[in-house]
């Protein structure tokens, strides 16, 4: 053999070794991902059954709640049937409907006088007579009204249909 064939040999083995080495530290490299996939995999599956976990206790805890409320409304009833007195029970089913309905016409009203400039107008007529607060604490005061109002009314009627609608239909006359 010629010193050129054996160059070429020795050549061909040096990248081949050299070749199979990048090969196996890339399938080490691979084996290593994959191998980190997995743990990363199992503590989100971990991760996933400790939530599902806490959600069942939350159920099982809300599972009590509504026995609670179903016993509690089953009280209730008994009373009310004890006193037999139907118009109490008319005036408080009346109750959370007329408040919301109230505060709406707060609402309309503390509009409708802000945009037609007579608030404004009483505003201004305060401040000339008062002298315990300043003008920027009647504002703010005003303010406060007429934003506490508006969430109220939202709140109550939000609260009002969403209970009424999450509410179990057997429940749903009182």
């Amino acid at each position: 053999m010629e010193i050129l064939d054996m160059l070429g040999v020795g050549a061909s083995v040096a990248s081949g070794g050299l070749f199979g080495l990048v090969g196996s530290a890339f399938g080490a490299w691979m084996k290593a991902k994959q191998k980190a996939a997995e743990i990363q995999e199992r503590i989100a599956d971990r991760n996933h059954e400790k939530e599902m976990f806490r959600l069942q206790m939350e159920g099982k805890s809300q599972d009590g709640s509504w026995t609670a409320l179903e016993t509690s409304l089953r009280a209730e009833q008994s009373t009310n049937l004890a006193t037999n007195y139907k118009w109490v029970s008319a005036i408080k089913a009346l109750f959370r409907p007329f408040i919301t309905a109230a505060l709406w016409v707060m609402v309309y009203l503390e509009i409708t006088l802000l945009l037609s400039g007579e608030l404004t107008e009483h505003v201004a007529r305060v401040l000339d007579s008062q002298a315990i607060l300043d003008p920027t604490e009647i504002v703010e005061i005003v303010k406060y009204i007429i934003y506490s109002t508006v969430f109220s009314a939202t709140t109550a009627t939000t609260w009002w249909f969403g209970e009424r609608s999450l509410t179990m239909p057997e429940f749903k006359n009182r």
